[in-house]
């Protein structure tokens, strides 16, 4: 179970992971980075076969929104087709020129090289992540399969 922090709230993450293990969910781990999107509430996503699993977490965290993981890889996939479609460049790019804001907003936190190089690589970490999901659905899928 991965805990992350969709906040302003430094440190929130690992306590709720601390949280959970308390409460005998041994495998909750905080991880660092945000998830993508804005989150203004607290929401429980789940893989494919684990949603009473992922409402027994809510339960116990007092959360109303539970939601499949695939809401979220989509949600990610269609981030990145936005990147890839703007030629690598930020889909907000243009209403920063509008705007008269010169610098790129990944350049607030990156030098410009730095940045040149942040697009592709966390592209791939995207790509790689949403394989190593669909992957995991497959074969659960298919050890389901078996059992039935």
């Amino acid at each position: 179970m991965t805990v992350l922090n969709g906040t302003e709230t430094a440190g929130l993450a690992h306590r709720v992971s601390g949280q959970l293990q308390q409460r005998g969910y041994s495998q909750a781990a905080a991880l660092s980075g945000s998830p993508s999107g804005t989150h203004p509430v607290t929401v429980v996503q789940y893989a494919s076969g684990h949603q009473a699993d992922a409402e027994g977490v809510a339960h116990t965290l007092g959360v109303t929104q539970v939601q499949p993981l695939e809401t979220a890889v989509a949600s990610l996939a269609g981030e990145g087709l936005l990147v890839a479609f703007n030629g690598g460049d930020c889909p907000l790019g243009g209403l920063q020129e509008r705007v008269g804001d010169p610098v790129p907003l990944v350049e607030l936190v990156l030098s410009p090289s730095a940045a040149r190089r942040a697009v592709p690589v966390l592209g791939a970490v995207s790509a790689a992540g949403v394989f190593l999901l669909a992957r995991d659905d497959a074969r659960r899928s298919t050890r389901q399969a078996r059992t039935m």
